[in-house]
């Protein structure tokens, strides 16, 4: 059983991960590159992403930007799925404690905590 310490520990690090994700240009060169074919210009074939950073870097900020979003949406909602569970699991844990509270009113949280950590290794 995780404390809830330890899951409100995890939850402030999904919430770092989601401040700190990055994507970049060679994110997006990867991207283009596995989606589209290499072009053929004269016999020499070229990667997507150098050809249309060659040809319309406009268009190639554009593509840019609109893949970091939709990454970063997925990115931040995939992270919120997680958060989310840990905080279903705390609100779980809240409930154990409080139905143990009705037999045994004087125990704090922590002395369940550790009690259910005993249970747990025997």
């Amino acid at each position: 059983m995780r404390t809830k310490q330890q899951l409100q520990d995890e939850i402030d690090n999904l919430e770092q991960e989601k401040e700190d994700f990055e994507y970049t240009e060679e994110d997006c060169d990867e991207f283009l590159d596995d989606c589209y074919p290499e072009v053929d210009i004269l016999g020499v074939k070229y990667c997507m992403s150098n050809v249309l950073k060659a040809v319309d870097e406009v268009r190639y900020n554009a593509v840019l930007s609109e893949e970091e979003d939709r990454m970063r949406t997925e990115f931040e909602e995939e992270k919120d799925e997680e958060i989310q569970t840990l905080k279903d699991e705390i609100d779980e844990l809240e409930e154990q404690y409080q139905e143990y509270l009705q037999d045994k009113p004087n125990t704090t949280y922590e002395q369940w905590e550790q009690q259910q950590e005993t249970i747990e290794r025997l």
